[in-house]
């Protein structure tokens, strides 16, 4: 799944050197479920490895239903029995907050919450995931505020242009910070790799100051 993932964070970086914010907050979305799932699996790897796999076989029954008013029969009627079975995962809030309960306490790079205790902190997997993946969903739903860089609404007369690069530039940089988050857990879990080299990896990519933390 990390090479997976390490994919995902090149089509990202790609399209942030392509000045394609809009769409690289699609592919930020995405690679943000791929590591809170990615580090939850890590948890326990024994039981949630197979709820994982579960989670799939419920998503292919899904599928199946919706083939069949479509005249597709995707699988026989004894397989269908077994998907019928299978149980979706928990919602990916609930997730991101086991990541943040787990590993925080645990690993460098992991918060749980605000230093003094009296809020959630953003930088939490579940403070991403109010921050990052709720905001992208206006490109991947495409709803109206995914037109806000296109379009001056405002003006007498609807001016339609090519979006100039804005705060969300910056903004979709988090991705790689995330990935080096992974990283650390991979190590946790597999010994692989070396959690200096995540934080090299994770330190090229952003070519910070020599202050700037991982």
């Amino acid at each position: 799944m990390i090479v997976r993932m390490s994919d995902t964070l090149g089509s990202l970086l790609l399209l942030m050197d392509a000045g394609a914010d809009g769409d690289g907050m699609i592919v930020l979305r995405a690679l943000v479920e791929e590591i809170v799932v990615f580090c939850w699996v890590a948890i326990d790897p024994d039981s949630h490895l197979f709820l994982w796999i579960d989670n799939a076989l419920y998503q292919r029954h899904k599928l199946h239903n919706d083939a069949l008013a479509f005249g597709i029969e995707l699988y026989k009627p004894d397989e269908v029995e077994r998907l019928s079975k299978a149980k979706t995962l928990g919602a990916l809030p609930d997730l991101a907050h086991a990541v943040d309960t787990h590993w925080g306490p645990r690993l460098q790079g992991f918060r749980t919450r605000a230093f003094d205790g009296s809020q959630d902190d953003m930088l939490t997997f579940r403070g991403m995931y109010m921050s990052v993946y709720r905001l992208a969903s206006r490109e991947t739903h495409a709803q109206p505020e995914a037109l806000d860089d296109y379009a001056d609404f405002a003006a007498v007369r609807i001016r339609i242009a090519r979006p100039e690069r804005g705060p969300r530039a910056k903004f979709l940089a988090v991705g790689i910070s995330l990935f080096a988050q992974a990283l650390i857990v991979c190590n946790d879990t597999l010994g692989w790799p070396d959690p200096a080299r995540a934080t090299s990896i994770n330190n090229e990519m952003y070519e910070p100051r020599a202050a700037d933390p991982l």
